[in-house]
């Protein structure tokens, strides 16, 4: 293995998906932006905790945000070769540190990101309900609508 990769999927939101849902979906925009806010905040508090030296391997975390249907959560993943031995000084190599320090960050995060994720979910369903009620696609209005901002937007006034 060269480097870590750390993926964190979120199984319980794809399960709330489709109950609420009545079938899988995406996550729209409004629900990816948690997820963002959370992982950053996440890959913040493992590079305060990573050991520095020359920080090249604290400053090579990155995640990536997967939203899909059938996978969501976030992937940590730092691709600096030795990162997977990296251990604080005076600490045994084994186990790495990337192996304590990753699971015990995000699960300090869980509570918050899973509960703001439902609400926020939450609020879309409602939104596609609406739409629906009204005649419109569901849930493709909505992203549309996300996506698309209204002309009213571009209303320039003197």
């Amino acid at each position: 293995m060269a480097g870590v990769t750390y993926p964190v999927r979120l199984k319980s939101i794809e399960d709330y998906v489709r109950l609420v849902n009545g079938g899988p979906r995406e996550l729209v925009k409004a629900e990816r932006d948690i997820l963002d806010e959370y992982a950053g905040q996440i890959l913040e508090d493992i590079e305060n905790a990573w050991p520095v030296d020359t920080s090249t391997s604290r400053d090579a975390w990155t995640y990536t945000i997967v939203a899909r249907q059938d996978w969501m959560g976030f992937v940590l993943d730092n691709d600096v070769d030795y990162a997977e031995f990296v251990h604080y000084a005076g600490s045994p190599a084994s186990p790495a540190l990337w192996e304590t320090l990753l699971p015990s960050t995000v699960q300090a995060y869980a509570p918050g990101l899973l509960q703001s994720l439902r609400t926020e979910i939450a609020v879309t369903q409602r939104r596609i309900a609406e739409d629906k009620r009204k005649g419109g696609r569901g849930f493709l209005s909505v992203v549309q609508r996300i996506l698309r901002p209204t002309r009213a937007a571009f209303r320039v006034t003197p």
